[in-house]
Order: C-alpha cells, then structure tokens, then sequence
C-alpha cells in the first residue's frame, strides 16, 4: 500500500490560505501581495522589513516535532543582502532553547536552517532582484539537516537531536535572532511543506522543471510544480501517443498549443532545456517550438527555437544577437522521434535526438527578452519575421517538457527511454 503524506501549499494568489484551506492565516502589519510571480500568473506574498510585516498560522498546530519534513518556496529579495540582517521565511517558536525554535530563514546571505544552537548554515550567497528556489530537509532517521539552493544542494550536517518544539504556530516572514525580531524584505511564492524529506531528485525537479505536459486525454494541465496551464487554438485532435495520448496540429495555419508568463525564460544566460516527441506527418518548413513576448507570437524578441528545414532536418535555435542552430538530421514523416535541446554558457546550444548528441554550437552568451515569455507549440502563428524556424507544423507533439537547467546527457537518456 502506497504510504499517503501531509502536503500543504501556499500560493498566495490573492489569499493567505493553503489551498486545503487548513490554516487560519492572519497577515500582520499590512503583509499584501504583488503581481511579480515565478509563475508568471495570480501574486506572490510581499513583505516589508521596515513595516514588520509577516503572515501567522494560529491554527491548526503544524506538529514537525520527531519526524521529517521539507519546506520549499521561491523567494525574491528587494534590496541589497545585508551580513547584520536575517531574513525569515518560515519559523515556529515554542523557546529560545536548544531544539525548540525551528527557523528557516536567510541569514548573513546565506541559506539557514535551525532548531536553535542545533543548526545547518549555507555556503553559497544571495542576491536581490532574483528569483531563487530554495528547499529545506529534515532526516528524523538519520538527523540529516539538508539546504537546496535551485534545486542544488548546498550543505548538510547531522543534527544532535531531532526538532522538538511541541507548540507555536508557525510564521511566514518573521522570527527572532537571538532575542531581536527579524523580518523578511521582498517576495515569497509558492510555499510547500511535505511531512516526508525529498530526495534531492525530487527537489531538483521541484526547483527547475518550468513545465510538463503529457497531453493524456487532451489534457492541457501543467503537470509539473508550478502548475502553468496552457491552451488550445485552432484545429488540433488528440491521437495515440508516443506514451498514452499525443495533439495533433496542422496542416490548417493557425493550429497550436500556448503557455504564457515564462519568467525565468525570459532572463538573459539562464539555462535552459527542451525535450518534446515529435511525429511529423508533412516534411515542410516548420516551427515545433515558438518564444515570443507577445501573445500572437510576435514582438520586438521572438524565435523559432526548434523546427523543421525545408527538407526535413530538425534545426534547434537560440538567440545571442544573432541567430545561433544546430542542425540536426532529416526525419522521417509518420515516425516518433525524440529530441531535446540544452543551452548554457559553458556548453552553448546542444541537440540531442532518440538520446544521442547529434550537434552543437559554442559557448555563446543567451541574449534574452528580459520579460515574461509566451511559449508555442506548432505553429508561430504571426511570428513572420522572428528568426529561427516558422510556418505550421503538421503533425503529433507529445510529452513536452520545459527546464530552468541544462539537462546532462544522461537526463536526455533517461527521457527518450521513459
């Protein structure tokens, strides 16, 4: 029998609730919300230091006492990181004594996580006008304490004793250092907490998979965390899959699947990667995957960054104040094809096709729309004049998968053999 975990989520779209609605959440001080999202839809919490501004869970009592949990959230600070400043993100206080304050917070500009005088420090630093994910792990088997920093681990000890605080309600923004009350400055979204500790598998694809979509029964639903639906245009149908259900596109214009409000796509040398199966049933000059700033496609930034060449070849695409591709073999029409495309600084552009590296560029900076992107799927609709590939595409897409990282090459493996 599948072992059932306490889950709860804060979002904070224009609510203080979990969406279970469990808590009875109570904003201090004035605590509000703000447009800015790593969803790129609904609000994030937005707190203010200097109004000593938090949220307050009064009840139900949160037990994290002599058990594991993770807590993960996007953060956003507004200004500067100070060394002399802490930043709480989730506290629950029962006493300032060894094991009994639980504080999740950013401290000296690091990641921090404390039971009081039983602690784990980060080692990487922050800073302001970026979004981070952030994760925190307690082992209570092993008394494992573990920070994840997007999605990467960034320290870890073991713990002399297991958290034991037994009362206290838990805060969102504010807790004490040593006897002075500290206050967080700047955004939070998407609060998590799980009554289990993740394995660093989980919190990395918690921490860098933008978005996931299987299209199973036609389903237009973001499977991945952040949960970022799409939607349909034109004439599409749901056909049989390379795993369960695919959508047809094509051959009528006009025929696509959108997401909006990509932010960290939008952010210049971001890595990023692609992995999509593709069926095409028409050999034409086509766009598979489509970037652009405007809803219609077009805009002062936009980019065909996967697609057909006339002939055939799969041609990836990025932008670095030019055009930069990698061209990959012609397909064959009415086979499923796996193919995934990487970008980092270090690595450039990478293509990869059924699991195997197949082309690449060099290393180049990726010059980015520094705003919240739409992403197309089949056609590039009034996107005439972007560069990389246009046009409709005719054909099957299935098992589309976004990422904040570059995919190693056994990550592409993986996928093509799932």
């Amino acid at each position: 029998m599948a072992l059932t975990y306490i889950e709860y989520l804060w979002p904070f779209d224009s609510t203080y609730q979990d969406l279970s609605l469990t808590f009875n959440a109570i904003p201090m001080n004035g605590a509000g919300f703000n447009s800015s999202t790593i969803t790129g839809y609904g609000s994030s919490l937005s707190l203010s230091s200097t109004s000593n501004q938090s949220v307050i869970m009064n009840a139900p009592f949160l037990n994290l006492s002599g058990h594991s949990w993770t807590f993960e959230a996007w953060i956003y600070f507004f200004t500067k990181l100070f060394n002399s400043t802490e930043y709480p993100i989730v506290t629950q206080y029962e006493a300032l004594v060894l094991d009994k304050y639980l504080h999740i917070t950013i401290r000296n500009g690091t990641m921090y996580m404390g039971f009081y005088s039983d602690d784990l420090v980060g080692v990487t630093p922050l800073l302001s006008s970026k979004w981070y994910h952030v994760a925190y792990v307690f082992d209570s088997d092993s008394l494992n304490q573990s920070i994840y920093l997007n999605g990467v681990l960034d320290n870890s000890r073991t713990a002399s004793n297991s958290y034991c605080g037994n009362n206290g309600s838990l805060v969102v923004g504010a807790g004490f250092n040593s006897m002075t009350e500290t206050f967080f400055n700047g955004l939070i979204d998407q609060l998590y907490y799980t009554d289990r500790a993740k394995a660093s598998t989980e919190i990395l694809d918690d921490a860098t998979l933008t978005l996931y979509f299987s299209f199973d029964h036609g389903s237009i639903y973001d499977g991945g965390p952040l949960r970022i639906n799409g939607s349909l245009f034109g004439s599409t149908s749901v056909v049989v899959g390379q795993a369960g259900d695919a959508l047809q596109f094509g051959p009528s214009l006009n025929s696509y699947f959108r997401v909006s409000g990509l932010v960290l796509l939008g952010i210049s040398d971001q890595s990023y990667s692609m992995s999509i199966w593709i069926k095409p049933s028409i050999i034409n000059s086509s766009c598979i995957i489509h970037v652009s700033t405007m809803s219609n496609g077009g805009g002062s930034w936009c980019i065909g960054m996967l697609g057909l060449g006339s002939s055939g070849q799969l041609i990836a695409s990025s932008w670095g104040g030019a055009t930069i591709c990698a061209v990959g073999p012609t397909l064959a029409p009415n086979n499923w094809t796996h193919a995934a495309m990487t970008y980092s600084t270090s690595n450039g552009l990478r293509l990869y096709l059924n699991g195997n590296l197949r082309n690449s560029t060099n290393p180049f900076s990726y010059a980015a729309s520094g705003a919240q992107n739409y992403l197309f799927l089949g056609d590039s609709v009034n996107g005439t004049t972007c560069a990389g590939t246009l046009g409709q595409f005719s054909g099957a897409l299935d098992e589309f998968r976004l990422y904040s990282r570059e995919l190693t090459a056994s990550d592409v493996v993986t996928l093509f053999s799932s």
